[in-house]
């Protein structure tokens, strides 16, 4: 298959089948005028109604290009990485002990009312909230399915940090084929800045490494400073910036 035979976007049929209407995303990279030609009237032909595109934060060309092509952006997302060390062989500064009374533990199907819950409330940070052109709660119930394959899907895994009978926060974690990546973490209001975060996301990258990953990853958001701590305070590090933009389609 010849380069201007190929497809210029890709249809997402999860992300379809989910919000209930045709999405599709542009393959990373430059976004030049000829690409967008071709984006757009395939898109048309597709029936898409929305449209993602993610560009590097250095790439002015594609940021304006996109700018002009009606893109929204919708989100800036700095992606981070940390090596891990193999299970067994870790030292005393890569152990991470719980605060007071909390247990962190894998989540079962009584937790996940809770954590549901707890998901919910941070769901206004998405993306899929700030562009309002997607259902109401569709950010909501996207975090809430994401608990849910934490506990049901063999490669994810859900843990929860407890205080007593209540849940203080919890963490999903995916492991993939290029190694882990934390899906979604969250603290309850009343257990921030006490140590809770960093000891469940601590969990987290042992479940990794138990789980034979070399490196963990994660994204959030540029603007999310108490995150960006956190993760740095665990030993993750920036690897990349990228501007998110959604188009939409009449």
């Amino acid at each position: 298959m010849t380069e201007s035979s190929k497809l210029p976007a890709e249809l997402l049929e999860w992300d379809s089948d989910f919000f209930g209407f045709p999405v599709a995303r542009i393959p990373r990279g430059e976004l030049t005028p000829e690409l967008w030609r071709r984006v757009y009237s395939w898109g048309r032909s597709q029936g898409v109604r929305c449209l993602y595109y993610e560009a590097e934060a250095g790439d002015l060309r594609s940021i304006a290009m996109a700018s002009s092509a009606g893109f929204n952006l919708v989100d800036v997302r700095i992606g981070m990485e940390r090596l891990l060390i193999p299970a067994g062989e870790e030292t005393d500064k890569d152990r991470l002990e719980a605060p007071g009374r909390l247990l962190i533990r894998p989540a079962d199907q009584s937790d996940v009312q809770a954590v549901a819950a707890m998901a919910r409330d941070v769901a206004g940070m998405s993306r899929f909230s700030v562009d309002e052109r997607f259902p109401r709660g569709a950010a909501a119930d996207l975090y809430v399915r994401w608990v849910k394959k934490g506990i049901e899907v063999p490669a994810w895994g859900l843990l929860v940090g407890a205080l007593a009978s209540e849940i203080a926060g919890f963490v999903v974690c995916e492991r993939g084929t290029q190694g882990g990546r934390i899906v979604l973490v969250a603290v309850g209001p009343d257990y921030r800045c006490q140590g809770v975060g960093t000891s469940i996301v601590g969990a987290g990258i042992a479940w990794f490494r138990e789980q034979g990953c070399e490196v963990a990853k994660v994204a959030t958001q540029a603007g999310n400073i108490p995150a960006l701590r956190l993760y740095q305070k665990v030993g993750f590090r920036p690897e990349c910036v990228s501007l998110l933009f959604h188009r939409w389609f009449a």
